[in-house]
């Protein structure tokens, strides 16, 4: 099936031709010194010229809906894209993939739905963050459903989970995080509940970096007494006490001591 050019938005043919891979392997280009391409040997392309490593780059410029669109092109196409999607372990959500729209009270509104839709086509993934950008912390300040539970009820094998300003999480979510990521590595979170944290600090005892700026909490020095020997980063919660950071900033330092490292502020 030849590659047909397109007046759309959305415009495969463009996206082929500009790729390196296709250039020099499909068309049989050479880069000139002075940055232009030499002329082709082939006077047509066709989606069969193209090896799965030449998809594979493609699908890497492409957001998740269009890879979908993709899969409905062809045959090949819908294995290739289905393939690649499976494999992916690193993803973050952005505001392009959640739509940004605005609710009756002009906040940003979560897409709970298309976060359902990346889930639902990335299983294997190891690693899940969100866009770190003024317009996507309001998205997550003003959602009210707890995110963590449908997290845990779609991927198995997470390792690195960066899920600030979720003001929703409960204590049963915690506990099926606890129950199906025992070997979690990196979190952020908030939390506004002690209780929580002392949950996640005994129950994740391969955590290397905990990241918890955006939380509120009370009383919890405790608590990082039980840390992991594993931590390296430890990012502490907000405190508006008078003289509570550098207690807490002494404990960690004394805790840390030639094993890691303190930080009190930009998360990752």
């Amino acid at each position: 099936m030849a590659v047909q050019q397109s007046s759309s938005s959305y415009d495969l043919f463009s996206i082929f031709r500009s790729s390196p891979f296709i250039q020099q392997k499909v068309l049989g280009r050479h880069l000139l010194p002075n940055g232009q391409w030499t002329s082709s040997s082939s006077s047509s392309t066709s989606l069969a010229d193209l090896d799965d490593y030449c998809f594979a780059n493609i699908f890497r410029c492409l957001p998740l809906r269009d890879l979908v669109r993709l899969r409905r092109v062809c045959r090949r196409l819908h294995f290739s894209v289905g393939e690649y999607l499976d494999t992916r372990r690193h993803f973050v959500y952005s505001c392009a993939e959640n739509g940004v729209a605005l609710d009756g009270n002009g906040h940003y509104r979560f897409n709970l739905a298309a976060f359902d839709f990346a889930l639902a086509h990335m299983p294997n993934l190891r690693s899940l963050a969100f866009e770190r950008c003024s317009v996507m912390k309001l998205t997550m300040a003003t959602c009210n459903q707890d995110l963590l539970e449908r997290l845990t009820s779609s991927l198995y094998d997470l390792k690195m989970l960066a899920l600030p300003r979720s003001l929703a999480v409960t204590p049963k979510a915690v506990d099926r995080l606890l129950a199906v990521f025992p070997e979690l590595s990196h979190l952020t979170v908030t939390l506004f509940s002690e209780e929580m944290l002392a949950a996640i600090v005994d129950g994740l005892r391969h955590l290397k970096y905990l990241n918890l700026a955006e939380s509120l909490l009370y009383d919890y020095a405790p608590v990082l007494r039980r840390l992991p020997p594993t931590i390296r980063t430890f990012i502490a919660p907000a405190d508006a006490k008078e003289g509570k950071g550098a207690m807490l900033e002494a404990l960690c330092l004394g805790r840390f001591e030639g094993e890691g490292e303190y930080k009190k502020g930009k998360p990752f």
